[in-house]
């Protein structure tokens, strides 16, 4: 009867692999008979998205696996034992993500209106442990004027009652997010997503919670 078991696992480019043996299921007995839904021979690595980075990292690793005779005091390789290798790739599930995805309704505000608050659709990016950059443009009209400002972080506010210049006039906020991993190995992989919520500014003037008339005597 031949003996098998996993020797080592090495990871590219790395001192110590990131995936240690005890971490593979194996079926070594040949007799006919499953190991769960391992067959005969067979070797799996579970490698669930919890395991994403911590520890696991994305990458190439080497699995040597030894067969010896049992019952053979002292092994020599070659004779009574003999060990082979085999290879497999992490790919990086990050490297690009699936999707990064926002989309922020627009929103029509009436000057003099009480400062009014723009909270965006968060970031969504698929699988969910990745990673992204994000970055907010507030863009001026074509008078030069802004109605708009981020009090904190991703958060707007617009507020306009100097006068009636911006009615009919529009604003846009552009937000851009940008995928990377930590594993990155070309930036042509980054998944680049644009929210752009538009501003419309409105007349008060038709609006009786806003405008009064009031006669001089």
């Amino acid at each position: 009867m031949i003996n098998y078991s996993i020797l080592s696992i090495a990871e590219a480019g790395q001192v110590t692999s990131s995936i240690p043996k005890e971490d593979f299921t194996t079926d070594f007995t040949f007799d006919g008979s499953n190991t769960g839904s391992l067959i005969d021979g067979q070797i799996r690595l579970a490698t669930p998205g919890s395991k994403y980075s911590t520890p696991y990292r994305p990458g190439t690793y080497t699995v040597t696996v030894e067969g010896a005779i049992d019952g053979v005091a002292a092994p020599v390789e070659g004779d009574t034992k003999h060990t082979f290798t085999f290879s497999f790739t992490l790919t990086d599930p990050c490297d690009p993500p699936t999707s990064l995805v926002a989309d922020t309704s627009d929103l029509t505000y009436k000057i003099t209106a009480t400062a009014t608050t723009i909270t965006p659709v968060a970031w969504v990016i698929t699988p969910s442990y990745c990673k992204f950059n994000k970055n907010e443009v507030i863009n001026a009209n074509d008078l030069g004027l802004t109605a708009i400002t981020e009090p904190s972080d991703d958060v707007f506010s617009v507020f306009y009652d100097a006068d009636l210049n911006l009615v009919g006039k529009t604003q846009t906020i552009t937000r851009t997010a940008t995928s990377y991993s930590d594993y990155q190995a070309n930036t042509d992989n980054e998944v680049v997503s644009t929210d752009t919520i538009t501003v419309t500014y409105a007349t008060p003037c038709d609006d009786t919670s806003l405008t009064t008339i009031t006669s001089k005597s």
